[in-house]
């Protein structure tokens, strides 16, 4: 099972890598990981996430960014480097 992020408590960067560290037998599989993001939201996070317009997820880094940049303070944003070592 997946953790659950609200989008109201907590934290948008740790909730990816507890995500990413559930998946971690799968860890190349950003198609993967896409599919299941979703299923880890609840409250405002899935609301954000069902308000995006269809075709608006284009990659996993796409919208792992995208969601850290609605659900994060803007000086602890994660950097496209910090999710490449996600991996």
């Amino acid at each position: 099972m997946f953790p659950k992020y609200n989008g109201r408590t907590g934290n948008a960067k740790e909730h990816v890598r507890c995500f990413v560290d559930v998946l971690t037998a799968h860890s190349h599989d950003h198609d993967l990981r896409m599919k299941e993001f979703s299923k880890s939201f609840e409250g405002r996070a899935f609301s954000w996430y069902a308000s995006l317009a269809p075709g608006s997820r284009f990659g996993w880094n796409d919208l792992a960014m995208h969601f850290m940049k609605k659900l994060f303070p803007v000086d602890d944003r994660v950097t496209v480097a910090d999710l490449g070592r996600e991996k």
